[in-house]
């Protein structure tokens, strides 16, 4: 038997904004050099891995969250806004190995377990409060005989708010070469809307519904020679109410009615597309890969793009680490193609390109020193209406590993 545990907190302040009429008459953020906001989070976890005898071991974390943030607005009567959003957390899995044997690539597992989840939340400019639970159990098994291996599974979930759920998943693949392996996926899921994107003032909609989803996937996966691999996959997701942010004619939160941005649901959607990812390993100390998304996004019932989803996605990074000097050169390229805004396709979002970079110096195994360029090429394509792109940064420290 084995424990961790590790806690983790966070405090920051950072200058804000505030919700306002542009000059387009539309409801934006717009800077205020009298607002900022604070953010505090604590997480905390323990996690005890046991082994009941050869063939079961058992898995038992329990875990705590705290996100509480707040926006303070000198210039507007009501001055502070914020949630305090706790969550408590246990979760359990067990493993069972009814066959195991490497040498002829045959085993059979199986899991099961469970979790639970209690969440509570507090408004801070009126008081309003809120909690929920879910409980969930859930049965899988995998298989692997000779070059043939698959997964099935099934979990229940329960809410006290939105009732019961059953969540299907399996997966099968085939190698059909040494260097060439087939993947086949499927499943349904089940989101509910997280309490910022129902109550936080700048995109919150109380009137969120829960997501439902079903999702299916083919891959190859393809290693040419030992440096190089390439992984292509063509996907299919189809969603009931997908929740996502959107400049939206119900406005957000604080202007029920108006125009602005908010979070919503789209009713009928689907996401279906490519995605290719290469990447090589060289001798020489030299790394390199490229990633590229075609999606295909569509609200289903007015035949429109979705809102902030590129069709075009791609990246380029590269490495390299220096033979004379304990020296990494690190930069990437990434680049998406316009969208839009909003769910009828009236506000775009421009193409843009951004370049990173990172170079690295090894003092010792535990230290080092760095340098960090972001948006090197001072892209100003805002990401959101009315929420400014930063331009270029560079900044620099130290990292310790103890």
């Amino acid at each position: 038997m084995n424990w961790q545990g590790s806690m983790v907190y966070r405090n920051s302040w950072v200058g804000s904004d505030k919700l306002g009429l542009d000059r387009n008459y539309r409801i934006a953020l717009l800077d205020d050099t009298t607002s900022f906001g604070r953010s505090e989070t604590w997480i905390a976890q323990n996690t005890v891995n046991m082994r009941v005898n050869k063939d079961w071991s058992s898995h038992l974390q329990l875990g705590f969250t705290q996100l509480q943030n707040q926006i303070t607005e000198l210039s507007t009567a009501q001055r502070e806004f914020g949630l305090t959003n706790r969550m408590y957390l246990a979760n359990w899995r067990n493993q069972h190995t009814l066959i195991e044997n490497s040498a002829e690539k045959r085993h059979w597992h199986i899991y099961w377990g469970g979790q639970g989840r209690h969440e509570t939340v507090a408004r801070r400019e009126d008081s309003y409060a809120n909690e929920r639970t879910m409980a969930s159990g859930f049965l899988e098994t995998d298989a692997q005989y000779h070059d043939l291996s698959g997964q099935v599974g099934f979990r229940v979930e329960h809410y006290d708010e939105f009732g019961d759920h059953t969540l299907l998943k399996a997966a099968l693949a085939y190698q059909l070469l040494p260097d060439l392996t087939v993947r086949v996926s499927g499943g349904s899921g089940f989101r509910i809307p997280a309490y910022t994107e129902q109550l936080f003032r700048f995109f919150g909609n109380p009137g969120l519904k829960p997501e439902r989803s079903t999702s299916g996937e083919v891959s190859l996966d393809w290693l040419p020679v030992d440096t190089l691999r390439i992984t292509v996959s063509g996907y299919y997701n189809r969603y009931d109410n997908l929740i996502t942010q959107a400049y939206s004619l119900d406005g957000p939160i604080r202007f029920p009615g108006i125009p602005g941005p908010t979070t919503v649901n789209i009713e009928d959607a689907s996401v279906a597309g490519v995605e290719v990812n290469t990447q090589y390993t060289g001798s020489n100390g030299r790394d390199a890969g490229f990633s590229y998304t075609f999606s295909d996004n569509k609200d289903l019932q007015t035949n429109l793009e979705l809102p902030l989803r590129p069709s075009h996605l791609a990246r380029l990074w590269g490495q390299q680490r220096l033979s004379q000097w304990p020296i990494i050169v690190w930069a990437e390229a990434v680049i998406r193609s316009s969208t839009w805004n909003d769910a009828t396709n009236t506000l775009p979002i421009e193409q843009s390109i951004q370049l990173n970079a990172m170079v690295r110096y090894a003092i010792s195994k535990q230290f080092g020193l760095y340098v960090r360029g972001e948006n090197l090429t001072n892209t100003r394509t805002s990401q959101f209406y009315s929420n400014n792109m930063p331009g270029t940064m560079v900044f620099g420290g130290f990292q310790l590993s103890l």
